[in-house]
Order: C-alpha cells, then sequence, then structure tokens
C-alpha cells in the first residue's frame, strides 16, 4: 500500500520543480511513511510513497525501473499471487533484483502486455507504467476499486494520484457543484468516473487509461464482472449438494486469507463480532498463531464488544479494542471528511474506522484482513431478502392504491380524458440520479444485467440481477471507506472474501446457496429467511454456531440524523435555484 503521483507534461511551461515533488510526497506522507522518491525529465514526474509490507529493503523503493531503462512503475496495492507468476517469468529468463510483487507486475506488463498481465494476476491495485521512448502512460485500476486513482486531463498537462490532496499541490481545485447537489439529495457520493471536485476524475473499477504526451487520455475496460459469470459453471454448480458449494467456498477461502497473510510486516484482523470477519480470523489463526484482532467498541446499550470478545475467546486471539463515543461522530467528523475526499453520509462507521486504524498502528501491525464482500456476493442485505412480514403488512395498501388507480384511469377513458399523471407515477430516483451520471443505477457495467438475463435464460431472476447492482457501488463505496481511512492512519486493508475464486464462485452460485427458508430464523427483519447460507454453513465449520448464524445488525448511530438537512437552509439560496 502507498502513494502514488505522476504528472505528463504537454507545455514546455508546466514542468515540475524539485520542491514541488517534496510537496506532493508530503501530502501522501500518511499513505507511505516508510520511504519516498521522485523522478523528474523534461517529459514526465512521478512520485512514490511508501508503505514498505514486502521485501523491507531500498531495493523495493519507486519509482521502479527494468533492467533497460526503458518502463518504470509507481504502484499501489498487492498481488497476492506474484510468487507463481514470478516462477513463470523466471522460466522465461527474467532475473529478479528484489522479493516484491512491484517488480513482478512490471516485467509481467513488459513480457506479456499490460491487459494479458492483468489477467493474469489476482490482486487489489492501482499503477502507473511509462514507457520512456514512447513517452507513454498505462494506469490501471483493479476491477472492484480497492485502490483509489485519480487524474486530471488537461492542455498543458495530465496528472494522476493516489489522493486528491496530492493532485491539490499543484493545481488548486473547486467543488464540482453537481455532486454537492446530487449529494443533498441524498446520494453517497461520486466512487468511479466523475469526483467530487472540477475537472477530477476517477479511473473505473477494472479500467486502463492510456496516453501519450502531446496526445489524450483513452479510458478502456479490461476486466468486469461480466468476465467471471459462465453459463456452464452455474449450471454445474446448480446440479451440486449444498456441502459441495461449502466445501468449495472453504477451498477458496483458506487459499484466500492464507494468501493474504503473505508480507515481511505484521498483519493482523478486523473483528467486528459479525459472522464475516469472524470466520476470516479464524481461518487467519490457522495459518497465522499469533495473529492479533481489532475492535472498534461503539459505547452504548448496541455495543457489539461482548460478541467481539466471545470470537476472540473461542479462537484464542488476543482482542485488543477501542472505545468509540458519542462525542466522536461529531469531533471527528472534519478529520474523516479530509481523508474521505467529500462528505460522507452512507457509512457513519467511518469514524469507528478511523478510530480502529489509529489502534493497529499504535499496536505495530501495518495490515489487516477485512470481511468486506460477503453480504454483496452472498446477499446478507435487507433489501435483497424476501420479508413476508413486509409483504403482508403493506398488501391491504397496496391492494388499495392498485384498485383506486385502475379505476382512476378506467373512468378517464369512458370520459374521453386523457390520462391523469400525478408526481407519484414518477420515478424520482431517476431524476435524482441524474446530477451523479446514474452511477449508482448504472453501475461501472452498465450492460451487465441485460448481459446476464441473456446469458441465463433459464435461471434468469430477479435477485441474481439486483446482486449485481450491489457489486458495483456499495462495494466501491466500502473499498473507498476503507482504504482513504486506513491510510489515515498508515494501514493496509485486505479482502480476502474478494479473491478472484470466490468472486467467480460466488456469480455463478445459485440464489438457493444464498437465501435458505429456515424455520429457525427469526429475524424481524426477513423471518424464515437464512442469509448468506452458504457462507453461514462454512463459519459452522470453525466458530461456534451463535456466532455463525448471529443476526446482521446494522451500524446503529445518530451520525445520519445529524445530517439531516432542515428545509430552511433551503430558503432564498443557490440551493433553492437548483432545486
Amino acid at each position: 500500500m502507498c502513494g502514488i503521483y505522476g504528472r505528463l507534461i504537454h507545455a514546455e511551461n508546466a514542468s515540475s520543480h524539485a520542491i514541488e515533488l517534496a510537496r506532493i510526497a508530503d501530502a501522501m506522507s500518511h499513505r507511505g511513511p516508510d520511504a519516498w522518491d521522485s523522478y523528474c525529465d523534461a517529459a514526465v514526474s512521478l512520485v512514490h510513497t511508501r508503505l514498505s509490507l514486502v521485501d523491507l529493503e531500498s531495493r523495493a523503493n519507486q519509482p521502479m525501473w527494468d533492467q533497460s531503462g526503458r518502463y518504470c512503475i509507481v504502484y499501489n496495492g498487492e498481488l497476492y499471487d506474484y510468487r507463481e507468476v514470478r516462477k513463470d517469468l523466471e522460466r522465461r529468463g527474467i532475473r529478479f533484483v528484489s522479493t516484491t510483487d512491484t517488480e513482478v507486475l512490471l516485467y509481467a506488463i513488459i513480457e506479456w502486455g499490460l491487459e494479458e498481465a492483468l489477467q493474469r494476476v489476482d490482486g487489489m491495485y492501482a499503477f502507473a507504467v511509462y514507457d520512456r521512448v514512447e513517452r507513454k502512460l498505462q494506469l490501471a485500476r483493479d476491477r472492484v476499486g480497492m485502490k483509489p486513482l485519480f487524474y486530471i486531463d488537461q492542455s498543458d498537462a495530465f496528472a494522476f494520484a493516489s489522493s486528491i490532496q496530492a493532485l491539490q499541490v499543484s493545481q488548486p481545485l473547486s467543488p464540482n457543484l453537481l455532486s454537492v447537489q446530487s449529494f443533498l439529495l441524498g446520494y453517497g457520493g461520486p466512487m468511479s468516473g466523475n469526483s467530487f471536485f472540477c475537472h477530477v476524475e476517477q479511473i473505473p473499477p477494472g479500467h486502463v487509461l492510456t496516453i501519450q504526451q502531446h496526445g489524450s487520455a483513452t479510458v478502456r475496460r479490461f476486466a468486469s464482472w461480466r468476465d467471471l459469470s459462465c453459463p456452464a459453471t452455474a449450471d454445474a454448480l446448480g446440479c451440486q449438494k449444498p456441502e459441495q458449494w461449502v466445501d468449495q467456498l472453504g477451498e477458496f477461502l483458506e487459499k484466500s486469507v492464507a494468501s493474504q497473510l503473505v508480507a515481511d510486516a505484521d498483519v493482523g484482523t478486523l473483528c467486528s463480532g459479525g459472522v464475516d470477519s469472524s470466520l476470516v480470523l479464524a481461518i487467519a489463526k490457522r495459518f497465522k498463531p499469533d495473529i492479533q484482532a481489532f475492535h472498534a467498541n461503539v459505547v452504548g446499550s448496541k455495543s457489539e464488544l461482548a460478541a467481539a470478545q466471545q470470537v476472540a475467546s473461542d479462537t484464542n486471539v488476543p482482542l485488543h479494542v477501542v472505545d468509540v463515543h458519542d462525542r466522536d461522530f461529531i469531533d471527528l467528523v472534519p478529520e474523516v471528511t479530509e481523508h474521505y475526499g467529500l462528505p460522507f453520509l452512507f457509512h457513519p462507521n467511518a469514524v469507528p474506522f478511523i478510530q480502529v486504524s489509529k489502534l493497529v498502528r499504535q499496536c505495530g501491525v501495518k495490515a489487516v484482513l477485512c470481511g468486506e464482500g460477503a453480504d454483496e456476493l452472498f446477499l446478507g442485505y435487507e433489501w435483497l431478502i424476501p420479508n413476508i412480514r413486509r409483504t403482508l403488512t403493506r398488501a391491504p395498501a397496496q391492494l388499495f392504491q392498485l384498485s383506486k388507480s385502475a379505476f382512476d384511469h378506467f373512468e378517464r377513458w369512458i370520459r374521453g380524458k386523457p390520462t391523469r399523471y400525478t408526481d407519484a407515477d414518477w420515478d424520482l430516483n431517476l431524476v435524482r440520479s441524474l446530477p451523479h451520471r446514474m452511477e449508482y443505477e448504472l453501475g461501472v457495467d452498465d450492460d451487465f444485467d441485460k448481459d446476464l438475463l441473456s446469458r441465463y435464460p433459464r435461471t434468469a431472476d430477479h435477485r441474481r440481477i439486483d446482486q449485481s447492482g450491489q457489486l458495483s457501488y456499495i462495494l466501491r463505496s466500502l473499498m473507498h471507506r476503507n482504504d482513504s481511512l486506513g491510510m489515515s492512519a498508515s494501514i493496509e486493508a485486505r479482502y480476502p472474501l474478494l479473491s478472484r475464486d470466490i468472486l467467480r464462485l460466488a456469480i455463478n452460485l445459485p440464489t438457493r446457496a444464498k437465501l435458505r427458508w429456515s424455520s429457525q430464523m427469526a429475524d424481524w427483519h426477513h423471518p424464515f429467511v437464512r442469509d448468506k447460507w452458504v457462507l453461514r454453513k462454512l463459519a459452522e465449520r470453525y466458530l461456534p454456531r451463535p456466532i455463525a448464524h448471529r443476526v446482521k445488525r446494522p451500524f446503529l448511530t445518530t451520525a445520519l440524523d445529524r445530517m439531516h438537512i432542515p428545509p430552511g437552509y433551503f430558503d432564498d439560496s443557490l440551493l433553492a435555484e437548483w432545486f
């Protein structure tokens, strides 16, 4: 995990200076406190700040050049299968100077080309490769969007960075008023494409940007969720026994956890007390007996500390705890917003996350395994789960409204009058989505829903389609939260549940592997339906049953209430004109 910055210079008066590069490095120092270096010539400037996790020696510092001196890389992320890829490259005669994954990625790109190299590796990344002969930059971001990558493409220069703070050093930025407007309408903020600032764009997950000096940037997709969906695989999984699904998930998750524990620095794990992080912790304990766990205890009647302590006791792992009080949700909003890069709305747990990240750093740990991805992949969100209670309570009102609407339309048709539409007939959410370019509705891969319907004509159901939406915006926003706030304390977040094998398995699993009817399920939000079934069955092999089947709790805080905007704020203001 690191901070990267680069500038490709088009105009003669746009050159960078050593003092400016040092200021840029300082702006990214929290992302890479262990070392920093830069490169600058008439065409390009590159800066890298390093959080050293694999190969702690200076030979692994960046910017890193190949032996010919033609290609250079600045890289942020981790490749979890880099040792296997390295062996393939060594068989081709390549000799490595370091033991880091950065050098493996650089030579993989040189050997196979950018897009083929990215198809061969599994990990999280955002990086830029510079070709000194062609004066060309190629930037790429992983399929899920675990690592950030912002850029500004203007006539005098093209600049990119891991954080908006780094871009602000050489160019003042102003807020994007459309993003502000959509935020005030309840949108959580741009996570792909545009940003909260004018002229600042984000490379979408699974995309590559290419630009040559004096040229324009082109962005194209190299990987999408569609690549992982396979009708043959889905049909084969549909014919398997439930225990076989659990076995496959267990095999893939153990492999993923083991690979993500690889580091030359200490790696720990977060533990909320829920099934996802608890399962990751239990598996990690088998591979790393001395692993440490960390918990943010939101003090109050709904504290999950007891559950986290029970997990730590059952797995015999030391648990470090930081208490988060109600006052912290006020005091820490400026700090969280500064690193988050925009006002936070969807994730009030950003405050506990920044607190637990500081605790992790104080304990000498540099990276933590997280449980993110389980709810998106295995249908753990309440609104994706059938709710008998909600259906029964709403049925009378819905039936009345339907009857009233039908009678009204019929009566106006008899009188020969045009159909009357009311505000209720319009999709207000669609109107709200226009300022943020419909990012939430379309996701990164706007053809994915239609593609799923065409690929699964016999098994297509709206659960699978709804799930594709969760695999885009919400997951990207979680990745952004963990990266920006973890790195504020120089902590790398890793996600074993988002390995390529698990992604492919989850996308092709039938819905009945994720949602199952259960007479013992007494959750008021979705009675008689067990969510994340295959994951919970796997958890039973590692954890006590009460933890494996613990009901998911929404994050409880009054922060969202504090962010409510009273109507008076809109009176006689620019906002009133917008709306």
